[in-house]
């Protein structure tokens, strides 16, 4: 049977990109494919299959350590184009560990099946990795640094020029709550959103400034309390002279500083009411707020992460709730700043109706199976409305928020849209998208490391916008 799904399934792969809904159908079929390539590393067991969607070219590396030493491993690859394309990568009698490699050949980008037998029945630790197929296409490009900070920086940089951002908005990298309420201000101010520990430190702090310098800053915003976002850093933006040496090298900084306002609360809730209400304030300077208001949970990141970027596009402010309750401060700023309408992000297993009906204005839901699907959904719902268009189309990992905040801001900046991913596969919905839109899809900003979006996400990107 595994062996008929095989060939069916190389079939359909083989009709080529313009199939698009034929190439995309494999990620509906279940069973015997096995499961995406977990995270990496990863304890696993004796017997295991995975799978993924490769490239043509596309490198792949494997470290695989056995718990007790003269273990027999078998590694086998189904490569897609033929059912008598299976590779086997090793078979022997290992000590510890070993390192593999494996290129994906000429004309067998697809599906591939891994299996990985430890015939002593001892569990292993398995590694990989996925090099990008960014160059095979030059509308993918890979906005990355080192860590979470580098990684909004990096956004910063591909996302403005110098001088063109007199306002900066610098939230937590350690916690989400406050961070992800400060999208609806980046967009207001058009500009970037930066990150920081929460405990201080010199030499990012100085990679921070640097920043804020070359994008010509006046004027930061620092969202949520001391604890999260430190007095060290304000003073440090508010103190800066020419001549600040760069603890790393003998560089120095020619900058005169910025004016530093603050917005923190007492919990997630009420910074999130105070961001609104500063939101809304400068909208209605500029006679721009139409009343309504993005509502998601405060207990979880992911419905709050798919809607940043369009807090971002639209300057609508993001709020905050529990899953059976509309905190008081919450409701108090929606009359506060007359609100009339809200979109709710997330289903009724983050959001229940009875605190949809507690908000006391006119909602809609927005929302799918699970936060990719619900990505997805905001997508497409900010395209039908204008909020962005797909000559930007970013993607980030929805696993964690750090990477996806500030690329929300700068590709809502860019007048792109931004949709969340698993870091190991793209969803089945995605695929779908991307492969119907590929025609108009001009460059696609991936934010985060190989950590956050492999390679393997990159490698199907590519296949389905072919």
């Amino acid at each position: 049977m595994k062996r008929l799904l095989g060939v069916l399934l190389c079939t359909v792969l083989m009709l080529g990109s313009g199939a698009g809904i034929a190439s995309a159908q494999f990620y509906d079929w279940p069973g015997d494919r096995g499961q995406a390539l977990p995270p990496s590393p990863y304890r696993c067991g004796p017997y295991n299959n995975w799978y993924a969607f490769l490239s043509e070219g596309q490198i792949m590396e494997f470290d695989i350590r056995v718990d007790r030493p003269g273990a027999w491993i078998e590694f086998n690859i189904d490569i897609p184009g033929s059912t008598s394309r299976q590779s086997s990568l090793f078979s022997g009698y290992i000590e510890d560990s070993i390192h593999l490699e494996y290129r994906v050949p000429e004309g067998a980008s697809g599906v591939h099946s891994f299996d990985l037998y430890n015939w002593e029945w001892h569990k292993m630790t398995f590694a990989w990795t996925a090099t990008d197929r960014l160059d095979m296409d030059g509308r993918i490009e890979r906005v990355a640094g080192d860590n979470r900070y580098e990684t909004a920086l990096s956004a910063s940089q591909w996302g403005w020029g110098s001088d063109e951002a007199t306002t900066v908005v610098v939230a937590t990298g350690s916690k989400y709550a406050d961070a992800l309420a400060s999208s609806s201000l980046a967009g207001i101010n058009d500009c970037p959103i930066l990150l920081t520990r929460s405990s201080y430190n010199w030499a990012e702090t100085y990679r921070l400034l640097e920043e804020l310098d070359r994008l010509g800053a006046e004027k930061v915003y620092l969202i949520g309390g001391m604890s999260v976002v430190p007095q060290e850093l304000a003073t440090r933006i508010e103190t800066a002279e020419n001549g600040l040496q760069d603890p790393n090298s003998t560089a120095t900084l020619d900058w005169v500083g910025a004016t530093v306002e603050r917005i923190g609360g007492s919990d997630r809730y009420q910074t999130a009411a105070l961001v609104a209400e500063e939101s809304v304030e400068q909208l209605e300077a500029n006679g721009s707020f139409n009343g309504s208001v993005f509502i998601a949970s405060g207990e979880k990141f992911a419905d709050s992460l798919a809607a940043a970027p369009y807090s971002a596009a639209t300057g609508m402010p993001l709020l905050l709730v529990r899953r059976w309750t509309t905190p008081q401060v919450t409701h108090d700023t929606l009359q506060s700043i007359v609100a009339s309408d809200a979109i709710v992000v997330g289903g009724t297993s983050v959001v229940s109706p009875i605190t949809v009906d507690e908000l006391g204005i006119d909602s809609m839901r927005i929302a799918g199976t699970d936060r990719y699907k619900t990505s997805l959904a905001l997508t497409e719902y900010a395209l039908a409305e204008g909020w962005g268009d797909i000559s930007v189309y970013g993607l980030a990992t929805g696993y964690t928020y750090p990477d996806s905040l500030p690329g929300g801001a700068a590709t809502a900046h860019n007048g792109g849209v931004l949709l969340l991913t698993p870091p190991n596969t793209l969803s089945n919905d995605a695929a779908l998208h991307l492969n119907g839109n590929k025609t108009d899809i001009g460059s696609i900003p991936v934010f985060g490391g190989i950590g956050a979006v492999t390679g393997v996400v990159t490698g199907e990107v590519h296949f389905f916008i072919q």
